[in-house]
């Protein structure tokens, strides 16, 4: 599985799995995600992820994941 594969197997299954995404959105550096049950989520599953900046949870959406455009290994 390519790396790129792998942070998005990564990404959702730390949202709660994707049966439990209403939808997402993304920018040059967010994926905001709608969550059917934000108890499912794993904010700090995700904060600890090589590519992920911070996780922020407000206002019925979790997590807004704010990626690094390169992981901390200089690659994405």
């Amino acid at each position: 599985m390519s790396q790129t594969k792998t942070l998005a197997a990564d990404i959702i299954r730390h949202v709660g799995g994707k049966d439990n995404v209403k939808s997402v959105f993304h920018c040059a550096t967010r994926l905001r995600f709608k969550l059917k049950d934000e108890q499912k989520a794993n904010p700090e599953a995700l904060k600890n992820h090589d590519v992920v900046i911070t996780v922020v949870q407000s206002g019925g959406r979790i997590p807004d994941v704010i990626e690094r455009r390169y992981g901390k290994n200089g690659r994405l």
